[in-house]
């Protein structure tokens, strides 16, 4: 990794560390893992950054951070499913990740979610409250939705558009001082 800044030269002064690689064998040892590492750089104090696989690997980290984090989830999509294809093996999967973190009782705000929100997250979007909460990177132009009729779940207003101040609403829906960004590419 560089440590010079390109335009001026000078050395980087923040020391980054490498807590090390999860080379696992299955998914519980990759969240048993994560789970370690985490609660390592935190406990050391660390600004601590987890990247790799698919995002279920946030599984681990949640035993790690402590109450009170609100996880700000920029990601097309809700992943609030129960499990992945039915299966309860799957709850630990990318799919049903945010339905872990609401679990564990953290508080999330969704960024830029656009499709394949499914009639089991619907619902719990519904039960839960957390239509509010959600801001959607709309997929059309503005004037196809003037006349839609919105669903109870999906606010119209949390639509995503350049200057409607949406941006400002979801900094605002998020109560917590500390946040985790859990960003899905």
């Amino acid at each position: 990794m560089e440590i010079e800044n390109p335009m001026t030269g000078k050395t980087l002064e923040t020391e980054i560390h490498n807590f090390g690689k999860i080379k696992p064998k299955d998914a519980r040892e990759m969240i048993e893992e994560t789970e370690k590492f985490s609660k390592k750089a935190l406990e050391a104090g660390k600004f601590f950054v987890l990247l790799g696989g698919d995002h279920s690997t946030v599984n681990g980290l949640l035993e790690a951070v402590p109450k009170g984090i609100c996880f700000v989830n920029f990601d097309a999509h809700l992943d609030l499913r129960e499990d992945w294809q039915g299966e309860e093996k799957n709850q630990q999967s990318h799919a049903a990740i945010a339905h872990r973190i609401f679990d564990k009782g953290f508080e999330q705000v969704w960024v830029g979610v656009r499709d394949l929100i499914n009639e089991e997250e619907m619902e719990f979007v519904s039960e839960q409250g957390l239509s509010g909460k959600i801001f959607y990177c709309p997929s059309m132009p503005p004037a196809f939705y003037e006349k839609q009729e919105f669903p109870k779940w999906m606010k119209k207003e949390n639509m995503l558009w350049e200057g409607n101040g949406t941006g400002e609403k979801a900094l605002a829906a998020i109560e917590s001082e500390k946040v985790w960004l859990n960003i899905d590419i």
